[in-house]
């Protein structure tokens, strides 16, 4: 079987430029409103403080024919939750937020008054 491909050519010609539509640049800036608030879902906290409420571990551990391997996780200093050493912060912050909301707020709270200062 012979695949066929076709090729269709963008003909604007047959459009009227009196069809689209025209925007004074004048009466557009007088709309935009630009604010340098940051709004509290975009305010992240530093991915440093995060590592406040959780530790890097590394772990020997034998398995059934006695030969060693290390396992590296990481550790919640909270719960004693243990997460894979592959997450990056933003997954600690999701961990912090659904299972620790009042360390999530202190967090997010001291990060938005470092930012004001």
């Amino acid at each position: 079987m012979i695949e066929e491909i076709f090729f269709i050519k963008d003909d604007y010609s047959s459009f009227s430029t009196n069809d689209f539509i025209k925007i004074n640049d004048n009466e557009l800036e007088s709309k935009v409103e630009i604010t340098t608030e940051p709004t509290t879902s975009s305010i992240a906290p530093n991915s440093v403080q995060i590592w406040q409420f959780f530790e890097k571990k590394d772990e020997i551990v034998k398995n059934v024919n006695g030969n060693e391997s290390t396992r590296k996780y990481i550790h919640c200093n909270i719960n004693q939750y243990y997460l894979s050493i592959s997450n990056f912060t933003t997954t600690l912050l999701r961990h912090l937020k659904s299972k620790h909301i009042d360390y999530y707020n202190q967090l997010t709270n001291k990060t938005q008054e470092s930012e004001k200062s």
